[in-house]
């Protein structure tokens, strides 16, 4: 489990060290905006996970998530977002499960990517990351619906879980 702790916070050592040097080439003037304060809400749908040598799909397991976000726009292009995911199984019906889930999120322009660290509450001990791409579709005044791919990976003392989520919602 060190290894793998090891390994998350260089990551987010790295992508810290790319924000910085992409706030070096910004050059920002002294009319640049603070930084400034964000959101998110929406719904996720876990499509398939892998554990264990198991598959789960949506057809065997539909669980409605719903991600709230705060994120702190902190240059042009980069994001650190501070997320919480309420999760509810539907079919078949189960225990509700809560995850704290802050990262990073870069606008690469067209979609934007991130990394995010994972803590799912009330479980067995665990640690993952969630590296995501998103896409705005429509602009509607400070808003924006969005879709986004997520893949969750949860390390666990006997396991080691894969997973595609896909969210949609609305970002301001």
């Amino acid at each position: 489990m060190r290894t793998k702790c090891g390994w998350i916070v260089i990551c987010l050592a790295l992508a810290t060290g790319v924000a910085a040097a992409d706030e070096a080439q910004d050059q920002p003037t002294a009319a640049s905006a603070p930084t400034q304060l964000g959101g998110h809400v929406g719904v996720a749908v876990p499509l398939v996970s892998v554990s264990g040598g198991h598959t789960t799909s949506v057809s065997d397991q539909l669980t409605l998530a719903h991600p709230i976000g705060i994120g702190f726009k902190v240059s042009e292009r980069w994001t650190v977002d501070f997320e919480t995911i309420f999760a509810q199984p539907v079919h078949p019906t189960g225990m509700s499960t809560f995850t704290i889930d802050p990262g990073v999120v870069y606008n690469a322009g067209p979609v934007a990517i991130g990394m995010r660290v994972k803590w799912d509450i009330g479980a067995e001990s665990n640690i993952g990351v969630i590296p995501l791409v998103n896409r705005g579709l429509v602009h509607f005044g400070k808003a924006t619906w969005f879709v986004e791919a997520a893949f969750p990976t949860t390390y666990t003392s006997n396991a080691v879980s894969y997973g595609m989520v896909f969210h949609s919602g609305v970002g301001f």
